[in-house]
C-alpha cells in the first residue's frame, strides 16, 4: 500500500547541462509503498538502472568526513577476519574507491564493481575494477579469477537494487563459510523520526529496517550476526551478514535492541507514515516562511547532493529563492539542478560575490561546510533545513 507521496520529481543525479535543459527534465512519481506482509518499504516506480548509473556524479572522496568514516570502517572490517594473507576484498559499487584505497593492494587483493564509466576510468589503475553492474555475468568473472572473497562490501548500494534476492543468491556462490558481507544503508527509523524526506529519490528503491531484513536473509540461508548504528546520511546502519552454517556468533542482544526500537516507534504501522507526511508539510511551511521574511538578500545553497533535488522540487524552490548552489565536485560544477534554473558553481564565487545567507543542502556534512564558509566575513547566516530547521549566526 502507498504510504508516502512526494509527488513527481526529476532524477536526482541527472544534472542538466543548460538552464533550458533543467526545465525540460523528465519527472517521475516518487511514491513510497509499505508491504502489508513483510513490512518492507520501497519505491512504487523503478527507473532503468542504466539511466541512473552509466554516468554518475556523486564521489565519496569529496567529503573529508566520509574519508575519515571509511578509514575507520576499513579497520573495523579487518578485525572481523582471521586470515593474515591472500585476503580477497570485493566492493560492489566501488565509486571513487575511497574505501578500497585504505586496503594496501600489496597485502590484499582488492576488486571493485562500478557501473559508472567515468568513475571506472578514474580508479581502474589503482585497483582491479570491473565496469558494469553486479550480475550473473560479473559474478562469473569473479568466481573464475578469485573463487571466493573474505570481505564483501556494499555501501549505500543495497538501497539501489530492485531485485536484492538475486544479488544475494549470487553472493553466496562467492562466499566461503567464514566470509562476511558488510553493507551500509540509510536506516528507515531515522528517516521517519528525523523527517529526512529528502533522502527519498529514485535511486533509493529500498528503505531498510531490521525486522524485514532478518526474514529476508533467513530465507536465503544467511544470517545477520551484528549491526552497528552509524551517523552517516542522517542515520544509517552497518549490517554484518554471514552464511547460516557459519560458526560466526549472532549478537542477539544488539539485534533485539533494534527490533524493540522499531516496535516502539511503530515502524510497521500506517499511522506512522501518515504522521511523517504531515510533519514534512510543516517543514515545508517553515522554509517557505523563512524565504518570505528575508526578502531580497543574496542566498546561496551549498552542496548539490541527490537529496537537494528532492528538497528543492518538493518545496517548489527556484532561482529566486536560492540564487545558485556551490559544490566542491568538479563533475557537478557548471550544471543545473533538474526542474529548476539553479546553477552549480565553484566555491571561488564566495570571494567575488558572497551571499548573506547560505542554505546547507548537504546537511549530513554540515560541519565540513561550516568550516569552509566561516572564513568569509560577508556570510552572516547558515541555514540547515534538516533534520531540524536551524539558523546559525556565523
Amino acid at each position: 500500500m502507498r504510504v508516502i507521496n512526494l509527488c513527481n520529481s526529476p532524477l536526482a543525479n541527472n544534472l542538466a547541462l543548460t538552464k533550458k535543459d533543467s526545465l525540460k527534465s523528465n519527472f517521475f512519481p516518487l511514491n513510497i509503498m509499505l508491504c502489508k506482509k513483510c513490512k518492507h518499504v520501497q519505491l512504487q516506480h523503478v527507473i532503468n538502472a542504466k539511466a541512473l548509473y552509466s554516468n554518475y556524479l556523486y564521489m565519496t572522496g569529496v567529503s573529508n568526513e566520509f574519508k575519515i568514516h571509511f578509514k575507520n570502517y576499513s579497520k573495523t572490517a579487518l578485525k572481523k577476519i582471521n586470515k593474515q594473507k591472500d585476503i580477497n576484498i570485493l566492493e560492489i559499487g566501488s565509486n571513487d574507491c575511497t574505501l578500497l584505497d585504505y586496503f594496501n593492494t600489496k597485502k590484499y587483493n582488492t576488486v571493485g564493481i562500478e557501473p559508472a564509466n567515468n568513475l571506472w576510468q578514474k580508479t581502474r589503475k589503482r585497483h582491479k575494477i570491473i565496469n558494469g553492474f553486479y550480475n550473473a555475468k560479473t559474478n562469473k568473472i569473479l568466481k573464475k579469477n578469485y573463487s571466493s572473497f573474505d570481505l564483501i562490501f556494499a555501501n549505500n548500494v543495497f538501497a539501489h537494487i530492485d531485485d536484492l534476492k538475486s544479488v544475494f543468491k549470487l553472493l553466496t556462490s562467492i562466499m566461503h563459510n567464514n566470509s562476511l558481507v558488510i553493507f551500509e544503508v540509510s536506516y528507515l527509523l531515522d528517516l521517519i523520526r528525523k523527517k529526512l524526506f529528502d533522502t527519498i529519490y529514485h535511486e533509493h528503491l529500498d528503505y531498510h529496517s531490521i525486522t524485514p531484513l532478518i526474514a529476508f536473509f533467513n530465507k536465503l540461508h544467511l544470517k545477520i550476526i551484528d549491526i552497528q548504528k552509524i551517523p552517516m546520511h542522517g542515520g544509517s546502519i552497518r549490517v554484518f551478514v554471514a552464511k547460516k552454517k557459519s560458526r560466526r556468533i549472532i549478537n542477539h542482544k544488539k539485534i533485539n535492541k533494534f527490533i524493540k526500537q522499531e516496535d516502539k516507534y511503530k515502524l510497521k504501522h500506517l499511522s506512522t507514515f501518515i504522521n511523517f507526511s504531515n510533519k514534512i508539510e510543516e517543514e515545508k511551511n517553515k522554509l517557505s516562511n523563512f524565504f518570505n521574511k528575508i526578502g531580497n538578500y543574496r542566498i546561496y545553497g551549498y552542496g548539490a547532493p541527490a537529496k537537494a533535488v528532492t528538497l528543492i522540487n518538493f518545496f517548489n524552490l527556484n532561482q529566486k529563492n536560492i540564487n545558485l548552489i556551490i559544490d566542491d565536485s568538479k563533475l557537478k560544477q557548471k550544471k543545473y539542478i533538474p526542474g529548476s534554473k539553479i546553477k552549480i558553481y565553484n566555491s571561488k564565487i564566495l570571494k567575488t560575490k558572497p551571499p548573506k545567507y547560505i542554505v546547507i543542502l548537504a546537511w549530513n556534512v554540515y560541519k565540513d561546510i561550516l568550516n569552509k564558509i566561516k572564513k568569509y566575513d560577508e556570510i552572516e547566516y547558515a541555514i540547515i533545513p534538516l533534520p531540524k530547521f536551524k539558523i546559525i549566526k556565523l
